[in-house]
């Protein structure tokens, strides 16, 4: 028996997609949605604005799923605890960007939630500019009347078209890097935007010209069945101990794969992914290298323990309340779409500079053996045979000296460019710090005078001659970097 719609709602909703999904409810189904059944329900928050889903079905469509368990039903959106939000945010807008009308009736989404359709093809085919502006519209209309409150987005798996939009927003109205949004959402939407064409839409776009490609990770594993044995549930959470599962043969395999999109930090890189060469269980992605491992000596922190460890430290020193990585982006002044970021510049005092030769990290220094650098992925590398000492060291007239623990400069992070000069044939890596975030244990950040802040701008490390270390001075303080 048909169920009659609930007008209220609707926001600009279309009334003769409406009428249609009241006379496909009473049809039987058939089949689910292509890829539908393993895809994680749901995501994260993103930037305490939007929930980022995969369709619900109704309950029509259960006796075509294998174990409850997968059910996913539109009323559950509401019975999940929300987290990364406002203080008393309620979901108050849904928007479904998908092709069809049959997967539920909007007169289950409760009162006072809004209901808004915008029909996107998908498929091949990313949103057109007109699709974006009137999302974002939406949006901003929404956000103007609830400000604290959260906006619900899917297509059909919650990833490509979903992320595209959510990432557009983030880019024209929050002011991110169309790279920083693309990160946001998959910190938040494991692994975030996966179709290519999606990527190079947003980068042609919203993207500078000099801006490296945004590459897709490669398809995600679940569309080829389950993981395992899993513990599924409402925001995504795969987990993968020491089960054995079967492989595309038949066979049974071992694998220790912990993947949880809940777990803060996220990093991408270290999923499984799924591409012409991998199989379930293995990476299809290698670990990331600092420089284009140009430089020796630099290592990715593969330990998971040790990378959430530095991330934090890294957040908490910036006073980040986001996810991922908490440094410098580039952010366009002006975009062909309308962004406006010049504006700012009139609203606060800004120091303004050339654009960087090298590549951006933060570094951050914490006693021996512990000097980490940070790239715009927020992936940590641990730089070995670098040492910073503090002022106060006694060992400063030659190399080979005994180095007490307090020799050593502690919970200090600067923003910092990775330059590699040539001269006479050889590659020489550089450091150069442009600003000091924190510094021995002193938070530098509320401190906007930059003559007060730091010492020279930019910090730049001289070499000396062979025979002693190079130096990087900074509020007259001296580091020496014992070797590179």
């Amino acid at each position: 028996m048909s169920k009659r719609i609930r007008q209220e709602n609707f926001v600009n909703g279309d009334k003769g997609n409406v009428q249609k999904a009241n006379k496909q409810w009473s049809k039987p189904k058939t089949r689910l949605p292509a890829r539908w059944l393993y895809c994680p329900p749901m995501g994260k928050v993103v930037a305490r604005k939007f929930l980022p889903m995969k369709t619900p079905l109704d309950t029509s469509y259960d006796h075509l799923i294998e174990s409850p368990k997968y059910y996913f039903h539109p009323d559950m959106v509401f019975r999940t605890p929300l987290r990364d939000v406002n203080s008393g945010a309620q979901i108050l807008l849904w928007i479904d960007l998908t092709n069809s009308t049959s997967f539920y009736q909007p007169s289950e989404i409760p009162s006072p939630c809004k209901y808004e359709k915008i029909k996107m093809v998908g498929h091949g085919e990313a949103p057109s500019v007109e699709q974006t502006e009137r999302f974002i519209g939406i949006v901003d209309k929404f956000f103007e009347e609830h400000p604290n409150d959260i906006v619900v987005v899917h297509c059909t798996h919650g990833f490509n078209r979903t992320g595209f939009l959510i990432a557009s927003y983030l880019f024209k109205r929050d002011g991110l890097s169309i790279e920083m949004a693309v990160q946001e959402f998959a910190s938040c939407r494991p692994m975030g935007i996966y179709k290519q064409l999606y990527l190079d839409e947003l980068h042609q776009r919203f993207g500078d010209e000099d801006d490296e490609k945004i590459e897709s990770h490669g398809r995600p594993l679940w569309e080829n069945g389950p993981l395992s044995n899993e513990e599924f549930t409402m925001d995504g959470i795969f987990t993968i101990g020491e089960e054995k599962e079967l492989n595309n043969n038949g066979h049974q395999q071992q694998n220790d794969l912990s993947i949880s999109p809940s777990t803060s930090n996220l990093n991408i890189d270290n999923l499984v992914f799924n591409s012409n060469s991998s199989s379930p269980g293995k990476k299809a992605k290698t670990a990331p290298l600092f420089m284009d491992g140009r430089v020796p000596n630099v290592y990715f922190v593969d330990d998971p323990d040790l990378r959430k460890s530095v991330q934090n430290q890294a957040i908490n020193y910036c006073g980040y309340k986001g996810k991922g990585f908490p440094g410098s982006q580039p952010v366009s002044l002006e975009g062909p779409y309308g962004s406006n970021n010049i504006q700012f510049l009139a609203m606060e005092p800004y120091m303004v500079s050339w654009k960087a030769d090298g590549v951006r990290y933060l570094v951050l220094i914490d006693g021996p053996n512990r000097v980490f650098a940070f790239d715009r992925d927020n992936n940590p590398f641990q730089i070995n045979n670098v040492t910073f000492l503090n002022a106060k060291a006694k060992c400063l007239s030659h190399l080979k000296c005994p180095i007490s623990d307090e020799d050593y400069l502690k919970e200090t992070l600067v923003d910092a460019e990775m330059v590699i000069d040539t001269f006479e044939g050889k590659e020489i890596p550089r450091l150069l710090i442009y600003d000091l975030i924190y510094f021995n244990v002193r938070n530098f950040l509320n401190i906007l005078e930059v003559k007060i802040r730091i010492c020279g701008s930019p910090l730049v490390a001289k070499e000396c001659s062979s025979h002693t270390p190079l130096i990087i001075s900074t509020l007259n303080t001296v580091y020496r970097l014992i070797s590179f």
